[in-house]
């Protein structure tokens, strides 16, 4: 699982996403339960909206999602 945004416009492949996460300082956690997936993210700075990108074990796209990160002020 990867996190890119809120402005990236690249390709989704995993070459291109493993190396714009290079040093991006963008964690995640993925927890597994039942038939499903929660996942958490650290090291996001700014609001906007991100996009969170699904790979298998073998690096092929499953789907895509959007995460909206706003910050209680």
């Amino acid at each position: 699982m990867a996190i890119v945004g809120p402005n990236y416009s690249g390709g989704t492949d995993w070459n291109t996403i493993g190396n714009v996460l290079k040093g991006s300082g963008v964690s995640k956690t993925i927890s597994l339960y039942g038939s499903g997936w929660s996942a958490s993210f650290g090291g996001i700075s700014s609001e906007g909206y991100y996009t969170v990108l699904v790979y298998d074990s073998s690096y092929n796209l499953l789907g895509t999602a959007t995460l909206w990160v706003a910050y209680k002020g």
